[in-house]
């Protein structure tokens, strides 16, 4: 996706002030009732022309390659149909570096939303379950402790709440999320290099995710955690495998799947911004149009600083001049 803006000379800038003020002035003389609002002085108009200028050269040169065919050329014959045969490491290169707007791959982008879904989930389990354990062992401690009031004790209890459930959430919270990153990571990072989906990639992640998730309780702990993490993703990832070679769905394949959801992603996200500037432009061109006008006399036309009652056949100076008036 490519975005170009307008860049365009101060004598070109300088043109559309001047077609700006001029409509300016033309809104604001000739007839009666549509006058423009005479508190706008030149440099105010110029201002404004300049604004509105900007704004429109950048709606209008706003423009972008995603619906084009060279998202295929540059993807999909990379990733199914390479000119050249690539290496493992080569593949691992591309796939932790960043891309040309400085965002992560697909695949780092979905190791990322899967631990913050893991981060979400576990801490909220966590926030639920030492939550009530939080009141239970506050119920236990203080049957026979004499409060206050009913006030203070339901402060108590709380304080007690909200101080289980932070830590709930924050212990189940990064557990959970370093265990599926973990296991994402590893998993994916071995079906990039070997190009292919396995089994035991899944087994691998989860021997890693277990080992690491039970690092706490030394090393049985980790040596359990590992040979259960194992089996878990042995299971997991001989059914993914078994799925992928009954519907025909190669790593290739589900990799340009991944290239080409954050594509359109990109593309809703493009086209969200075009829109929201559109708008804006648009916002800012009826405030302008619909800032009221400033007091003109009676019987007078006002144009911009000038106010014309000539040959009006009036005998004293007219009321309600307005302060921005250079000339009657």
């Amino acid at each position: 996706m490519r975005t170009f803006f307008y860049s365009g000379s101060r004598d070109e800038i300088a043109v559309i002030t001047r077609c700006t003020s001029s409509f300016f002035d033309r809104a604001g003389g000739g007839r009666r009732g549509v006058r423009w609002p005479a508190r706008l002085s030149d440099r105010t108009k110029e201002r404004c022309g300049i604004a509105l200028a900007a704004s429109w050269f950048t709606m209008l040169t706003v423009q972008s390659e995603c619906d084009e065919v060279d998202f295929d050329l540059l993807v999909k014959n990379k990733l199914l149909n390479p000119d050249e045969e690539q290496t493992g490491w080569d593949r691992l290169a591309a796939m932790y570096t960043l891309d040309e707007m400085g965002g992560l791959t697909p695949e780092l982008e979905l190791v990322t939303n899967i631990a913050t879904a893991g981060l979400l989930i576990g801490g909220s389990l966590g926030a639920m379950l030492n939550g009530r354990l939080a009141i239970i062992k506050f119920v236990e401690r203080n049957q026979a402790t004499p409060f206050e009031s009913q006030i203070v004790a339901k402060r108590a209890l709380q304080d007690r709440l909200t101080l289980g459930m932070a830590r709930g959430f924050f212990i189940f919270g990064w557990r959970t999320a370093l265990f599926t990153s973990a296991f994402t990571l590893v998993s994916t990072t071995l079906m990039v290099y070997t190009n292919q989906i396995s089994a035991l990639h899944y087994c691998c992640g989860g021997v890693v995710a277990g080992a690491l998730y039970k690092a706490s309780m030394g090393l049985r702990g980790m040596t359990a955690g590992a040979v259960a993490g194992g089996i878990l993703g042995l299971i997991g990832g001989g059914v993914f495998s078994l799925t992928c070679y009954l519907t025909g769905t190669t790593l290739p394949k589900l990799r340009y799947q991944q290239y080409l959801w954050k594509h359109q992603q990109e593309l809703v996200v493009s086209r969200a911004m075009v829109t929201g500037r559109l708008v804006l432009a648009a916002l800012v061109m009826v405030m302008v149009l619909s800032a009221p006008a400033a007091a003109c006399p009676k019987d007078c036309e006002c144009s911009a600083s000038v106010v014309d009652c000539s040959h009006r056949g009036l005998t004293r100076v007219p009321f309600n001049i307005p302060r921005n008036t250079h000339k009657v």
